[in-house]
């Protein structure tokens, strides 16, 4: 009986549904940061205006969908300036949104730490974007976050699990044309759902999770795990408009 083997252990249920869960445990040799530094968060929006990022509609089969691609190289410059910015004035934790990302950006965010040294401590959740493998089912790419040590190396990616579906009134609000013969319909994400949910156990930081956007809404399997996980940090980027009291982000997050 594992439950009386150890001093600490926490039995989790299989997630189910064809999901699974995975811990990542890096050595301090490879990731650590400092009480100082620990509490002191970054966030930066990166997207700010409406051509910061091109919205594009398309229709298959009989579901029409929403796609978000980041302008590069302005939002790949914007990061590597943010996240170095961030980390000279002490953030510990880096927490960039949904959907400015791309390859090219966290290759270039990755050459920037490299070349800072390994001496700087910290914790980045370099937004998400387009992963950079396309989903054989579904022939879309994942949106998909990478959390970086402060050092350039990567420790993990979470891909979003639960994709979002865009009602129409929220698209003419946001001034987004629907998809052909669509213009009374919701546009669901135009991605790959994800299926492993990624739990970090980070020096410095304690226990991560990884919940993208619509996966903090959600109970199943983001909200359920967490309960059980008892985890220290819940990192969400999102897609939308400033995240003020009373908004979903906040009700939820409590």
């Amino acid at each position: 009986d594992l439950a009386h083997q150890f001093a600490h252990l926490t039995l989790v249920a299989h997630p189910g549904h064809g999901r699974t869960l995975r811990f990542i445990a890096p050595s301090p040799r490879k990731f650590f940061v400092s009480p100082d530094r620990a509490d002191h968060v970054g966030l930066a929006p990166i997207a700010e205006d409406r051509d910061d990022i091109n919205f594009i509609t398309s229709k298959r089969g009989d579901r029409p969908y929403l796609d978000a691609i980041p302008k590069a190289p302005l939002l790949a410059s914007r990061i590597t300036a943010a996240v170095t910015a961030l980390l000279d004035d002490g953030a510990g934790v880096i927490v960039l949104p949904e959907l400015v990302g791309s390859t090219a950006s966290a290759d270039a965010l990755k050459i920037a730490l490299k070349a800072r040294g390994s001496r700087t401590e910290g914790l980045i959740l370099a937004g998400t974007g387009a992963s950079e493998s396309v989903d054989p089912g579904s022939h879309r790419p994942h949106n998909e976050a990478m959390l970086i040590g402060a050092n350039g190396r990567v420790l993990a990616h979470q891909r979003k699990l639960h994709l979002f579906n865009m009602s129409i009134n929220r698209m003419r609000d946001c001034d987004i044309a629907a998809a052909p013969g669509c213009s009374s319909r919701n546009h669901m994400e135009d991605a790959a759902v994800g299926t492993e949910l990624v739990v970090c156990d980070l020096h410095g930081l304690g226990r991560v999770m990884t919940l993208i956007c619509e996966d903090l809404q959600q109970q199943v399997p983001g909200g359920d795990l967490a309960l059980v996980l008892r985890p220290d940090w819940i990192l969400t980027p999102v897609l939308d408009v400033s995240q003020t009291a009373g908004r979903w982000t906040h009700s939820r997050s409590i």
